[in-house]
């Protein structure tokens, strides 16, 4: 039904353009979904942020992602502290030898 399309449009701005399209006869219900179809696959998905590390001896492994696709360095190091933090703080409660 056309109401479905209107009420599938992505914003609403997109609802309020579509509805005056159907008010002046200019949009059908086919025309409505195909149009969606078009927009909603108009390009791929941003790729997450991931930040790997791995050092010369491969004693060990570190990878970060992140949901969004562009992270600055000053975002790359605090998040590194705050797994640093999240682990200190871990090992001080379960073992209080060591502070």
């Amino acid at each position: 039904s056309l109401l479905l399309q209107v009420a599938r449009q992505p914003s609403e701005k997109k609802m309020l353009e579509a509805v005056q399209r159907i008010s002046q006869g200019g949009l059908s219900r086919d025309e409505a979904r195909r149009e969606r179809r078009e927009e909603a696959t108009s390009g791929p998905r941003p790729q997450p942020f991931i930040f790997n590390f791995q050092p010369e001896n491969d004693a060990f492994r570190v990878r970060i992602q992140f949901r969004k696709s562009h992270v600055s360095r000053e975002e790359l190091i605090a998040a590194l502290h705050s797994v640093l933090a999240s682990l200190e703080h871990t090992q001080a409660d379960s073992d209080p030898a060591v502070a």
